[in-house]
């Protein structure tokens, strides 16, 4: 099936008639065709080059993904569509694209297609650029290069470890945005490259979720909504779904066995990055399952234990701030992140970027920010200029940690935003002016006065 993607506009086979359903209506191959045809003549007239790709519906995200492909356009994926993050990323594209108009920036609206009158006869470019940015503090965070042939590779690689226990007949749930590579990978590019169905809406509630669920679904997940499935009740044989997938970040044991009473199946986690995509995969058994790679992708752990991965759809070698435990037969442990970038409920936070953006604040002097463990929420220690000072003294600690949320939130996801507050005199140092997280820590105490918001 690898090549799939970029032979969708012309394959004449495709096993099902149905794409995709939008807004409660199925949209077919045909449809589907003529839609990417009409806007990427719209793309064309417009003379964009760059397009940055932000919809709401994922329907709409495959037809804006083929459309900018056919007409020889990079296109960009931006983390979220935030007007901080969109301002900062105003130099990596010519034109926005999406499915409904956007208060604060103009945009390509995408359209429906009439009849289409001339099939395209040729495939596209397994070459095409693609560019991802990673979540970040700054509001850009890191680009990462891809291209389709990358994105055929992977979901080659999903089929190859999925595609017997999921029917052809599936069709593909979420409660996760296609705006990221997980949700773009198994929400999107593999339904697309196997001729499944798959649902353009992105479930925000668990009951919108249980009224379609039924035996041959795919449900894709994270942990931000498998640990809030309170209330719900456990499904009857006839709709439970034949996969239910979670990436992001690890499941807790606890939300992995309520889950699997819930919903009748295992939780399949998924391993990856932004940089190298989908690589490993385990059924959740525990905390310490062995993750196994995907088909055509090898592990190995440079000196200082840190993930190496080789795989087809990825560049070269990727060396991640992933630390491992390697097993015979090709599995490893993850045992943690070597840097100071964390993952709260799904999302990547950096810290090292918070805290730069709070010494940019006029009250902010110097900042240290860590994950605080007892509650997994960004806590951040400050000390203040004259100003800050002056702020805190006139509207309290709460209202005041309100606002530096407030400044931070232009660029940064909510979970993001800092939950607890010290302001301090000074901040600890250790020898050699070192800054020890520990201490950072011991300022979040119980024993110490807390300050939240």
């Amino acid at each position: 099936m690898e090549g799939r993607l970029s032979h969708l506009l012309i394959d004449a086979s495709s096993p099902a008639p149905t794409i995709a359903i939008c807004r409660g209506q199925r949209k077919s191959q045909a449809q589907f065709r003529a839609d990417v045809a009409v806007n990427a003549g719209r793309l064309r007239q417009h003379g964009c080059r760059r397009g940055l790709l932000l919809t709401e519906d994922s329907y709409w995200a495959a037809v804006g993904l083929f459309a900018l492909l056919d007409a020889g356009c990079e296109i960009v994926f931006p983390p979220n569509g935030r007007p901080g993050t969109l301002e900062a990323m105003a130099g990596s594209f010519d034109c926005l694209v999406s499915d409904e108009p956007l208060p604060h920036i103009p945009s390509l609206v995408l359209q429906d297609g009439g009849p289409l009158d001339k099939p395209s006869d040729r495939p596209l470019d397994p070459a095409s650029p693609i560019a991802f940015f990673t979540s970040g503090s700054t509001g850009t965070g890191k680009r990462v290069d891809k291209c389709l042939r990358q994105l055929e590779q992977e979901a080659a690689a999903i089929e190859a470890t999925f595609g017997t226990a999921v029917p052809v007949a599936a069709c593909v749930h979420a409660t996760v945005s296609h705006q990221h590579v997980y949700g773009l990978a198994f929400r999107l590019c593999w339904p697309l490259a196997t001729g499944r169905v798959f649902e353009g809406r992105t479930h925000d509630i668990w009951e919108s979720v249980m009224a379609v669920l039924h035996d041959r679904s795919v449900l894709v997940t994270s942990p931000a909504h498998l640990m809030r499935l309170e209330g719900i009740a456990p499904l009857p044989a006839s709709r439970r779904p034949s996969l239910l997938l979670s990436a992001g970040a690890p499941l807790a044991a606890e939300a992995a066995i309520r889950t699997a009473q819930l919903f009748g199946v295992p939780v399949t986690e998924i391993f990856g990055s932004t940089e190298t995509g989908a690589i490993a995969w385990r059924n959740h058994h525990g905390p310490d399952a062995d993750w196994q790679p995907l088909p055509g992708v090898k592990i190995g752990a440079n000196t200082d234990g840190c993930m190496v991965v080789q795989a087809p759809y990825v560049d070269s070698r990727q060396t991640s701030a992933d630390l491992v435990e390697l097993l015979p037969g090709g599995g490893f442990h993850f045992l943690g992140r070597s840097d100071r970038v964390v993952k709260i409920e799904g999302k990547r936070v950096d810290l090292k970027l918070v805290e730069q953006t709070l010494r940019s604040l006029p009250w902010i002097s110097d900042a240290a920010v860590i994950l605080h463990e007892p509650t997994r929420r960004v806590a951040a220690a400050v000390t203040m200029t004259v100003e800050g000072r002056d702020q805190l003294a006139q509207l309290g600690a709460f209202r005041f940690g309100r606002l530096l949320q407030k400044q931070l939130s232009a660029t940064q996801e909510p979970v993001g935003l800092p939950r607890r507050w010290r302001f301090v005199a000074g901040l600890p140092i250790a020898a050699l002016g070192k800054r020890r997280q520990a201490d950072i820590a011991a300022l979040f105490d119980a024993a110490q006065p807390e300050t939240a918001s």
